[in-house]
């Protein structure tokens, strides 16, 4: 964990670099996983992508996908955190486990 008294994050990140999209009814944002954690993630996405600040989305990598909300944007970073575990929003439609993102 970082000693930076501004760090927000109540789990240790780790820096990746992966493809990725966002997803929500027919908009696809491609973006890049910049780094991780076990609640969120920052992405990068182009300054000129426009995301509703209340919306749910699909984080898709490959064939894994698990639902994200937007926190916070800064540029052509956007910050997501995970839906829950255990809420009907945190598993793809028929899906009986946990998606874990494969970067």
């Amino acid at each position: 964990m970082s000693e930076d008294p501004r760090e927000k994050r109540l789990t240790q990140r780790f820096q990746v670099l992966g493809h990725a999209q966002l997803r929500a009814g027919h908009m696809v944002i491609n973006c890049v996983i910049r780094d991780l954690s076990q609640d969120g993630a920052r992405l990068g996405i182009s300054a000129s992508a426009r995301i509703p600040a209340k919306s749910e989305f699909w984080l898709v990598q490959g064939g894994l996908k698990t639902r994200v909300v937007p926190r916070w944007r800064e540029g052509n970073h956007i910050g997501v955190a995970f839906a829950k575990k255990g809420s009907p929003a945190s598993r793809p439609a028929g899906a009986g486990k946990q998606v874990i993102l494969d970067v």
